[in-house]
């Protein structure tokens, strides 16, 4: 059978093709790419529309229409709908418009909102005939096989959500295979960039996961539904970047929530890319506060790692306590400084709107933003009780949120002030005090010298013009920025 996946526009995708080619946000689809490649070994036939690629490659913000045409030369059986909670009404219009044009097409949602309010999501988009809860490889498996949908564990369907069951995860996710990008338009993904998925950083990249979920268990995090973590064999992730290394690419972006929840395994990783001399393919990874111990963090950087990032959030001790990240801003900021003094660049994420924050806690946080001036990215967001976690699921309980009001676009966007304002700050005030943390949080792109020496002359020249490029090298094998890539 065939599956045509769509993964939706965001609302900043609307004007990328007025943009500078180096400019947008190319985040490949991870998760869908995996499941297509997943599919597609078992003898499926797949395709993928990304709606936000569509948008900037066509220059028309009609995705709509080219999702009809991919219909149309592509004939599939099953329509299948990754869903983010902030692309909510996005999905509804793309089920609503397929379902008119070709009723007897089978349309399947899945990703994190689905997974986390299936029968909701049925509800509130009626031309869905099914939501996939949790993992898709094998619910989604069965269906192209042939079983009805009712009868699938993990896949609610309309009419028999009674008969739902819930599927288990599967743990030895090596039998996965790679993330097949040739099965994309993996040129577009790993294109030179200046940011957005590069995380600030001059390059050309694609991304990997070498596990799925996490170990922590923060209360403004929306992976709960994805537990319990699960993680490919030291053996699986080298053979990955072996095939990964052989794209027109300069580096790897782990899009893991953390690389480092088994400290022996991320150094069994370092060790097997160290020997097979695979660490000259630059990589970047997330990594928690707890984990950044420097002998892990040296080894990372002969492994080939270049950038790492934290989760620290608040520079308020009471913040960190209530958000439950199992860290102290002493802890974040030592993390920080080890991540610089081994010889690699840093950055930091920031929230701020926490339910019961005081506007003196806030400040704390913009402090410690600004202290921390060896940061390469210092970004900032607005709290949200994101589907999934499990603030939203107290705040549903007890009645602070009701579920069938929800914006869930509002929802989703952590660059705006949340419609539930829930920390003890007014609404102008918090908006006053996150313009701060922007400023704070503007960076520069930055770029490596070989780099430098690959990329096109008009990027270069364009990023030095603007102002916009610094070049890191080393010195006393710490991060420093020289001024122009000389």
């Amino acid at each position: 059978m065939k599956v045509l996946f769509v993964t939706l526009p965001g609302i900043h995708d609307f004007a990328t093709y007025n943009s500078m080619p180096w400019d947008i946000n190319r985040l490949p689809p991870i998760g869908v790419i995996s499941l297509m490649s997943y599919l597609h070994s078992k003898g499926h036939g797949v395709q993928l529309i990304d709606c936000s690629e569509k948008i900037y490659t066509s220059r028309s913000n009609n995705y709509i229409q080219h999702i009809f045409d991919a219909i149309d030369s592509f004939h599939p059986d099953v329509i299948g709908i990754n869903m983010l909670s902030q692309g909510f009404k996005y999905a509804k219009a793309v089920a609503r418009e397929v379902k008119n044009r070709y009723p007897d097409l089978f349309i399947i949602a899945g990703g994190v909102h689905p997974s986390v309010e299936p029968e909701l999501t049925l509800l509130q988009i009626s031309e869905l005939d099914a939501v996939c809860v949790g993992p898709g490889e094998e619910p989604m498996l069965e269906l192209l096989d042939g079983t009805l949908p009712s009868q699938i564990p993990g896949i609610m369907a309309w009419g028999y959500e009674h008969r739902f069951v819930k599927r288990e995860p599967v743990m030895d996710i090596d039998r996965y295979p790679f993330p097949n990008y040739s099965l994309v338009n993996h040129k577009y993904y790993s294109a030179w960039s200046a940011g957005g998925s590069q995380f600030g950083w001059l390059s050309r990249n694609l991304y990997a996961m070498t596990s799925r979920s996490c170990s922590n268990v923060c209360k403004f995090c929306a992976c709960e539904w994805s537990k319990p973590l699960r993680m490919h064999s030291p053996e699986y992730v080298v053979e990955m970047v072996r095939y990964l290394s052989s794209f027109d690419i300069d580096s790897l972006a782990f899009f893991d929530d953390s690389i480092a929840n088994d400290n022996q395994r991320i150094h069994e990783i370092c060790a097997l890319l160290i020997k097979n001399r695979l660490g000259r393919l630059r990589w970047t990874a997330a990594i928690r506060a707890p984990q950044a111990k420097s002998d892990l963090l040296r080894h990372m950087k002969e492994a080939g790692c270049y950038y790492l990032s934290v989760g620290c959030e608040s520079g308020s001790d009471r913040i960190l306590k209530l958000l439950a990240k199992g860290s102290s801003v002493e802890l974040n900021r030592k993390a920080l400084r080890a991540i610089h003094e081994a010889g690699l660049a840093a950055s930091a994420s920031f929230m701020i709107g926490v339910p019961t924050e005081t506007e003196e806690e806030v400040i704390e946080t913009l402090r410690f933003m600004n202290e921390m001036n060896f940061l390469h990215v210092k970004g900032i967001g607005c709290f949200r009780p994101l589907p999934g976690s499990p603030f939203y699921s107290d705040f549903v309980q007890r009645g602070v949120i009701d579920r069938n009001r929800i914006d869930w676009e509002n929802l989703g966007n952590f660059s705006t002030i949340s419609d539930n304002n829930m920390s003890n700050i007014s609404d102008k005030r918090l908006r006053d005090l996150f313009a701060i943390g922007y400023e704070i949080s503007k960076y520069v792109i930055a770029a490596h010298p070989d780099v430098i020496k690959k990329c096109p002359k008009e990027i270069v020249d364009t990023l030095q013009r603007e102002g916009r490029l610094r070049v890191f090298s080393t010195e006393n094998n710490r991060p420093v920025a020289m001024d122009s890539p000389s």
